[in-house]
């Protein structure tokens, strides 16, 4: 009886004020612990031209078992777009659970329950949801739990769990649909914040479904973790505008394209984690993201990727980002672990027919992807590198770092500027193999492994300039091998490389200007000397380099400072200026060297730390933080200090700039602890208390052994540890 008595009491208020001849204020219901309470006040407040807030009782299950109402998308015939567990929201309505106990609104599990969604908000319908739980809903057409016609939906502290939207037709009149397991936006406006979508399935974005230009806010406390689709297994984004800032888009499963993110509109991510998704199906690709336009007027499908680390995805092409047709730029963050069947560990980049697909990595570092061909990137569009780092990428077959190829009627043309190149493996090419044009300007090559061309296998047209080819080994044309195709090279250094530098099959290498070579492998260069290089080092700037020893060969030996398109060349590969002095000559290479500088500070080699297993390298000394990179295991990195108590580690990746801490209890210090500096913990940050995510019964943290593989057992998760994955920070 009291359940009845709240909304009878708000009746009885509205229907007061009503009688004063006010606008009705905004309202108060208090919602009983029934699901006929919660309808009952729904309708309520659609009577309200104001804003109406229903709260509903903590831990609470408000158990739907009929269909309501059938009210849908307007262009469709009565029903066709399903029903709804809960009557339209056609006015502004917030509803209220609880931070510490959540109420949960679930669609029946009861066999014969039909199939329905919980809310349809209209074009006049502004719906928030706070602090509560969706589940088990399961609507064919679109939107499993929640679907939107040009209306507005904000979510705060919310989860929605085992929702569904399959595609089918249940009813006669239905045709198509599946989009949106969780939520399918048409047209409206969605803001998420600190919502959790787990367990989701749909044909079309395994969580969210935003099309007929609808945009998407999804703020930095957002998880889409283990949803499911045919494309997009957490996101499809046909035609409109979603943003990313911050969370996790995990382990999520794609049987056709794009593991978590299926994009042909306006995609930005920034600051996001997309780590161990997966791109299951043989007819496409991106096991983070597949990002497809065959018409850009229409699908402008443009990616901008900031800050985000593409960690440990899978698919058939693109192991992290399938492109093809489309616009992307990564810029800083990391790809890294990602593997691919065919092409492209990190990247494939792919025109389609007469439309050109845009790739472009600036400061980024691309480490430890795997592919058959094109272990860091596989390009067959157009590809600018700027101020990057690619190393231990490896390639079954050609393009260890990069495959800069021919496919599907399109050759790659790719722009490699300031970068460096390093530790990469392949059978052919493991730096660069080449079948379209490419440039290399003021970037470094080094210490990779490959049989034929180590540095550059090249069968298109090729231009080397003001680069350095060093220390990489092989067998046949380790620095340069030119199968077929034309490389020039001009203002180089090409060596010491093992056991020679270059070799020409059927192209052709010529020599521009002045070139200094190791040794007398390389055609027409002006110079045959030892450069006296210093090994690779982090010398200033963005990307490691060879600096020139007092006394080198290639010092001043550059007959002019120009690049090839016939501009001065200002600054070196760290942004260091050239000529030095001034008024001087420039140096060979990609360094030029300061005899009036002292050599810049090094991190003493001893004092490095090894990763045993897979952990994130975070902002500060504690879970709290969030993730900026992953150490994957057996990698080495310079470690910079101790937390004094011995807890976390604080190293130097390869990003640039970038100090991280690293969880003691996954790691390995390569060095005696008391040579490590004391550094203080950084103050924590400030989380709202309403992050928690439980785990799902059954579905704990594994403690894996840090010296041995396998499981130990399974245990609650600690915080920065998700479902499934290991305990390990």
């Amino acid at each position: 009886m009291a359940r009845n008595r709240s909304v009878t009491l708000g009746v009885i208020v509205l229907f007061l004020v009503a009688l004063m001849g006010c606008n009705t204020p905004s309202s108060n219901i208090v919602v009983g612990c029934d699901a006929a309470d919660l309808i009952d006040a729904i309708r309520l407040a659609n009577s309200n031209p104001n804003r109406t807030t229903l709260t509903l009782d903590p831990g609470c299950i408000y158990t739907l078992t009929v269909v309501d109402n059938e009210i849908g998308y307007g262009y469709l015939s009565p029903g066709e777009s399903q029903g709804n567990g809960l009557p339209a929201i056609t006015t502004e309505i917030v509803i209220v659970g609880d931070l510490d106990d959540p109420p949960v609104i679930r669609r029946s599990s009861a066999a014969g329950t039909p199939e329905f969604r919980f809310f349809f908000i209209t074009a006049a319908g502004r719906l928030t949801l706070q602090a509560l739980l969706l589940e088990n809903g399961l609507n064919a057409w679109a939107g499993g739990a929640i679907a939107i016609e040009h209306g507005t939906l904000t979510t705060e502290s919310v989860g929605f769990y085992d929702n569904a939207s399959p595609g089918g037709a249940p009813f006669a009149n239905t045709t198509g649909g599946g989009g949106g397991g969780a939520i399918a936006n048409l047209g409206g406006t969605l803001e998420l914040h600190n919502t959790v979508f787990a367990g989701n399935s749909a044909l079309s974005g395994g969580a969210l479904d935003n099309r007929g230009g609808g945009t998407i806010l999804i703020d930095e406390f957002s998880l889409l973790i283990g949803n499911s689709a045919h494309s997009g297994g957490a996101l499809v984004n046909m035609d409109g505008a979603v943003t990313f800032i911050g969370g996790h888009i995990n382990d999520n499963i794609a049987t056709q394209s794009g593991g978590a993110i299926f994009n042909r509109g306006t995609l930005v991510l920034e600051q996001t984690l997309l780590q161990g998704n997966s791109q299951t199906g043989s007819g496409g690709g991106g096991g983070a993201l597949a990002n497809f336009t065959d018409s850009p007027g229409f699908y402008p499908a443009q990616v901008t990727a900031t800050d985000c680390i593409f960690y440990a995805n899978a698919g058939a092409r693109g192991g992290a980002v399938d492109n093809v047709g489309g616009m992307i730029t990564i810029t800083g963050g990391s790809l890294q672990d990602n593997t691919a069947e065919q092409w492209g560990g990190g990247v494939f980049n792919a025109s389609y027919g007469a439309t050109d697909a845009t790739l472009t990595v600036v400061a980024s570092l691309v480490e430890g992807n795997q592919a058959q061909v094109g272990g860091g990137v596989f390009n067959a569009g157009l590809m600018t590198v700027t101020h990057a780092t690619f190393t231990g990428n490896a390639a079954d077959e050609h393009g260890g770092a990069i495959n800069n190829a021919y496919y599907d009627g399109n050759y790659g043309s790719l722009l490699v500027v300031g970068s460096t190149l390093s530790a990469n493996t392949a059978s052919g090419g493991a730096a660069l193999a080449n079948d379209g044009s490419l440039m290399v300007l003021n970037s470094t090559i080094s210490g990779n492994t490959a049989g034929t061309g180590t540095g550059l296998l090249n069968d298109g047209d090729a231009l080397i300039d003001f680069s350095t080819i060093a220390f990489n080994t092989g067998y046949h044309g380790v620095a340069i091998y030119a199968n077929t195709g034309t490389v020039s090279v001009e203002h180089s250094v090409i060596g010491p490389n093992q056991p020679y530098n270059c070799m020409v099959n059927q192209g052709t290498i010529t020599a521009q200007d002045a070139n200094l070579s190791s040794d007398d492998t390389c055609p027409g260069f002006s110079l045959v000397e030892d450069p006296l290089l210093a090994l690779l080092a982090d010398n200033g700037g963005l990307t490691r380099t060879h600096a020139l020893g007092a006394g080198s060969p290639a010092i001043d030996a550059a007959l002019d400072c120009f690049d090839t398109w016939g501009d001065l060349l200002p600054l070196d590969q760290r942004g260091a200026a050239r000529p030095q002095p001034v008024g001087g000559s420039c140096d060979l290479g990609a360094f030029e060297f300061d005899p009036l500088s002292p050599p810049p500070p090094q991190q003493p080699a001893a004092l490095l730390l090894r990763a045993d297993t897979p952990v994130n390298c975070r902002a500060g000394s504690s879970t709290l933080f969030s993730p900026l990179a992953f150490l994957s295991p057996g990698q080495e990195v310079p470690l910079v200090g101790v937390n004094p108590s011995g807890t976390w580690f604080l190293v130097h990746p390869l990003d640039p700039g970038l100090d991280c801490w690293v969880w003691s209890e996954a790691v390995t210090p390569l060095v005696d602890l008391s040579l490590v500096p004391v550094v203080e913990d950084p103050p924590l940050p400030y989380i709202p208390p309403d992050e928690t995510v439980e785990p799902v019964p059954q579905q704990g943290c594994w403690v894996g052994s840090l010296t041995a593989a396998g499981q130990v057992c399974v245990v609650p998760c600690p915080a920065g540890a998700w479902p499934g994955g290991a305990c390990s920070p």
